[in-house]
């Protein structure tokens, strides 16, 4: 059941940052009639992913018996996914403080998970 209570918030925390980003880029680089069909197409998407993040957390705390450590798991998913997708949509370079966040961010999303 951890399994799928991570895959769950991996998968629903992907797709929330990948539409926030994306949505955020397009108006970016976009006219205005792409951008509204894009943002539409956005919101269903994290329709979805809204739907992941609450099975994450419903069979998560269900394995867990901690809310505490379901939202440690989710938010250090945040820390680690964001930079990487935001890297891949906007090809900026993390800089060190994102980059010691991003080891911290692992460390703790593994304590959370194994300890």
């Amino acid at each position: 059941m951890a399994v799928f209570s991570f895959a769950f918030l991996f998968l629903g925390e992907l797709l929330v940052i990948y539409s926030e980003l994306a949505v955020s880029h397009k108006f970016q680089t976009e006219n205005s009639q792409h951008r509204l069909l894009f943002m539409l197409a956005m919101i269903l998407l994290m329709a979805a992913a809204g739907s992941l993040l609450l099975l994450g957390f419903m069979v998560g705390i269900e394995e867990y018996k901690s809310i505490w450590v379901v939202n440690v798991i989710s938010t250090s998913l945040v820390i680690i996914i964001e930079p990487i997708i935001a890297y891949g949509i906007y090809r900026y370079a993390p800089d060190s403080a994102t980059k010691k966040s991003l080891v911290f961010a692992v460390l703790g999303l593994l304590s959370a998970m194994l300890l």
